[in-house]
């Protein structure tokens, strides 16, 4: 069963959104990499999905390990808005 998460962020390099995965893996949260859904972006590109409670946490992370990102996301009724 797929979980559902009401965060996404998303990149426009491949190897940034790997290495967050890789420093998220070690904080225990509970996330997943994705495609970028098509109604974001027409390209191909990765994004990841998280719970919004871990906001704060990861939005440090980025900071921390000056990771470069597009955008974050929060999905409400099957909609993303751009925080």
């Amino acid at each position: 069963m797929r979980r559902v998460y009401n965060g996404l962020i998303t990149f426009d390099s491949t190897h940034q959104a790997l290495r967050l995965e890789a420093i998220l893996d070690t904080k225990g949260l509970d996330f997943d990499i994705r495609p970028i859904p098509p109604i974001l972006s027409a390209g191909c590109g990765l994004a990841i999905e998280f719970h919004m409670i871990d906001i704060d946490l990861i939005k440090q992370v980025i900071i921390d390990n000056q990771v470069i990102y597009k955008a974050i996301y929060t999905k409400q009724d099957k909609q993303y808005i751009e925080m």
